[in-house]
C-alpha cells in the first residue's frame, strides 16, 4: 500500500467501537512520552507482534529520531536509527510496508538484519497529517508469521491515521512547555543574577561561573571563598536557584554558630537515647537536604573530628546518625564558603587536605568591594531602591557629595554588607528625597549622628574626655627624631596652648605611624577610636583657620593625605 491508497475503516461494529474507545482514551494525554508509550503498546496489541519501535520526524534536522520501543534489545535501541533502515526509509517516503511472510512474499526483499534476526512479519507505516510526515511506526515478529487478516490491517492503519493528529498536538504542547520552561528559567536566572549587582570584570567572572554550573545537571561541590560580607551566601543561593535542583530543598548551616559538641547531631541527626536529652529520633541537616543542596557556611570553622564524616558523605553519600548503627544514604549537592585561608589552615593541620580537594571541585572567589570600586554606586543604588519600598520612603537618588564619600571608603570591615548598612543608615537620616553627604555615616564613625549628637560610647569607653596615655616609643619618636619638644619650649605660650599643640602633633604622628588608620592610631595613643574622632574635628577646624580655610593648604602644611581630609570632612560640622 502507498501513501495515496485509501485507508479502509473496519467494517465490524465491535472493531469500530474498540478503535474509537482507544482514541478517546489517548486524546486527553498531554505528556508526549506517555502518549508515545501507549501508542506502541496499542500497536503491538492490534498487530499481535513481538516488538515495536516509534520514531518522530525532526523537521530541523530532517531525520527520524527514535522515541520509544517495546520488547527491543538494548543494543537495538542504541542503534535504532540503523535498524531495518531500508524499510523505515520507504515508510518515510509515505509507503506502508506490510508482510506476514518475509521469506515467501515475492514483493518483499528481506534485509540482511531481518535474515540475521529471523524476522518473518514486518509492519511499518508512516504517521502522516495533511500529507506531512510526523513519524514512523515499525513492528515485527521473529520466527513465526503473524496471523493478521485484512480487517486487522485496516484496524491498525485506521488507528495510525487517527492517532497522527493526537501526536502532533502533544508534540506542539511539549514544545511550548519546553519553551515556557526555558523562558521561566532565563527569567529566574536574570532575576537572581541581577541581585549579584555589578559590572566589574571580577564580578562578571563570578556570574559566568554560576551560569556554567547551572547548565550542568550534576551535584558538583563548590567552595566559595571571600572576605566577610563580600556576598558568599548570595552566590551559594544563586547556584541553587539557577541549578537543576532549584525546586528541591536548600538547607543553610552556619558552622561558626553551632558548638562543636552539637554540630554532629545537627548535621547527621541522632537516635532516641543517643545522649542525655535525646528524647526522640531527630533528622539532621543532611537528611533534610536529601535530593537538594546543603550550604555549609564558614566551613573553615568545622572541627577536625567532624571533617572525616563530611568527607565520607562527599565520597560515598552515606552517614550514620549519632547513636545509630544503620548507614543512611543521601543525594546532596554540597556548597560551602569560608573567609579563612584554608591553605594556611591545612598547613597548620586544622583542615584536612583530602576534604579540601573534595569540596573544591569548583572554586568561586568573591572579590572584596575595594577591588571593584566601579560597582559601589551600582550596589548603593540597588540597596536604595530595595530599601525604599521596605521603609516606605521615597528616596530617588544619591547626590554627588554622597557618591564621592561612598566611592572613597575602603569597606575593609564588612564589604558589601557594610555598604548596605551605610545606605540603610543614610536613608533613615535623609530628610529629603535624596541621600546627601551629611546623611552618610560610616560604620567606624558611629560616635556621631548627622545632627552632631553623640552616640552612647561602647562598654568600657569613656564619654569623650579620655586622657591620652601615649605609647612611650611614640613620645621618643616625637622628641628625639623630630625635635618637636625643643620647638615648643622656645615658644612663649601658656600651658594649655602647649598641651593642645603637643596633642595635635602626637595625633598626627600616630596617624602617620598607622598609615592614617583611626583604630591603630588610637591604640598607639592609648585612647578609644571614638575619642580620637572627637578630637579630629576641632583639630582639623583649627588647621583650616590657620590657613584661611583652604583644605589643600592644610594637606600641604601638615603632610596630611588629601584623601584622609576629605573622608573626615564631615567631622567639621560636629565639633564639640
Amino acid at each position: 500500500m502507498n501513501q495515496g491508497d485509501t485507508v479502509k475503516i473496519p467494517t465490524r461494529q465491535e472493531d469500530v467501537e474498540s478503535l474509537f474507545k482507544t482514541i478517546r482514551e489517548l486524546v486527553p494525554e498531554r505528556d508526549l512520552d506517555k502518549l508515545l508509550e501507549r501508542v506502541i503498546q496499542v500497536s503491538t496489541q492490534i498487530l499481535g507482534t513481538d516488538r515495536a519501535l516509534l520514531f518522530l520526524f525532526d523537521k530541523k534536522r530532517e531525520t527520524l529520531e527514535f522515541k520509544y520501543g517495546i520488547n527491543v534489545e538494548k543494543d537495538l535501541i542504541e542503534k535504532a536509527h540503523q535498524f531495518s533502515s531500508s524499510v523505515i526509509e520507504r515508510a518515510m517516503k509515505g509507503e506502508i510496508i506490510m508482510t506476514t511472510d518475509s521469506e515467501g512474499d515475492q514483493k518483499f526483499s528481506p534485509t540482511e538484519s531481518m535474515i540475521r534476526y529471523d524476522i518473518r512479519t514486518v509492519l511499518c507505516a508512516p504517521i502522516l497529517t495533511e500529507g506531512n510526515l510526523v513519524g514512523v511506526i515499525y513492528s515485527d515478529t521473529r520466527g513465526r508469521k503473524t496471523l493478521l487478516d485484512e480487517e486487522g490491517k485496516n484496524y491498525f492503519l485506521s488507528f495510525v491515521d487517527l492517532i497522527a493528529d493526537v501526536i502532533v498536538r502533544a508534540m506542539d504542547l511539549h514544545e511550548k512547555e519546553d519553551e515556557l520552561t526555558y523562558l521561566k528559567k532565563r527569567l529566574t536566572e536574570e532575576t537572581i543574577l541581577s541581585e549579584i549587582a555589578g559590572h566589574s570584570s571580577s564580578i562578571m567572572s563570578v556570574k559566568e561561573k554560576v551560569m556554567r554550573m547551572a547548565s550542568v545537571d550534576y551535584p558538583v561541590s563548590v567552595l566559595i571563598v571571600g572576605e566577610s560580607g563580600a556576598g558568599k551566601e548570595m552566590i551559594a543561593r544563586a547556584i541553587h536557584q539557577v541549578g537543576s535542583r532549584s525546586d528541591k530543598p536548600y538547607v543553610v548551616v552556619n558552622c561558626a554558630a553551632i558548638t562543636a559538641s552539637l554540630m554532629e547531631s545537627e548535621l547527621f541527626g541522632h537516635e532516641k537515647g543517643a545522649f542525655t536529652g535525646a528524647h526522640s529520633r531527630k533528622q539532621g541537616f543532611f537528611e533534610a537536604a536529601d535530593g537538594g543542596v546543603i550550604f555549609l557556611d564558614e566551613i573553615g570553622d568545622l572541627s577536625t573530628e567532624l571533617q572525616p564524616k563530611i568527607l565520607r558523605v562527599l565520597q560515598f553519600g552515606t552517614f550514620t546518625r549519632v547513636g545509630g548503627r544503620k548507614e543512611l544514604s543521601v543525594d546532596v549537592q554540597v556548597l560551602c564558603a569560608t573567609s579563612k585561608d584554608l591553605y594556611s589552615e591545612m598547613e597548620e593541620g586544622r583542615f584536612r587536605k583530602e576534604l579540601f580537594h573534595r569540596l573544591a571541585v569548583q572554586v568561586v572567589r568573591v572579590p572584596p568591594l575595594r577591588d571593584r570600586k566601579q560597582d559601589i554606586l551600582l550596589l548603593a543604588n540597588y540597596f536604595m531602591r530595595s530599601l525604599s519600598e521596605k521603609m516606605g520612603k521615597t528616596i530617588t537618588g544619591i547626590d554627588i557629595g554622597a557618591q564621592k564619600l561612598l566611592t572613597r571608603h575602603d569597606y575593609t570591615e564588612n564589604n558589601v554588607r557594610e555598604l548596605k548598612n551605610i545606605i540603610e543608615r543614610a536613608m533613615l537620616n535623609a530628610e529629603g528625597n535624596k541621600i546627601t553627604a551629611s546623611d552618610i555615616v560610616f560604620s567606624d564613625d558611629l560616635l556621631f549622628g548627622t545632627s552632631g549628637q553623640k552616640i552612647t560610647p561602647e562598654a568600657g569607653e569613656t564619654d569623650g574626655e579620655e586622657l591620652i596615655n601615649i605609647n612611650e616609643n611614640l613620645v621618643a619618636k616625637l622628641f628625639m627624631e623630630t625635635g618637636e619638644g625643643n620647638e615648643l619650649e622656645k615658644k612663649d605660650m601658656p600651658y594649655y596652648k602647649v598641651h593642645d599643640e603637643m596633642e595635635k602633633k602626637l595625633i598626627l604622628l600616630a596617624l602617620r605611624q598607622s598609615d592614617w588608620k583611626i583604630k591603630p592610631a588610637a591604640k598607639l595613643l592609648g585612647i578609644s577610636h571614638l575619642n580620637l574622632r572627637t578630637k579630629l574635628g576641632p583639630m582639623i577646624g583649627d588647621f583650616l583657620k590657620g590657613v584661611g580655610g583652604d583644605m589643600n593648604k592644610v594637606a600641604q602644611k601638615y603632610s596630611i593625605p588629601p584623601k584622609f581630609l576629605k573622608a573626615k570632612q564631615y567631622l567639621l560640622s560636629t565639633k564639640s
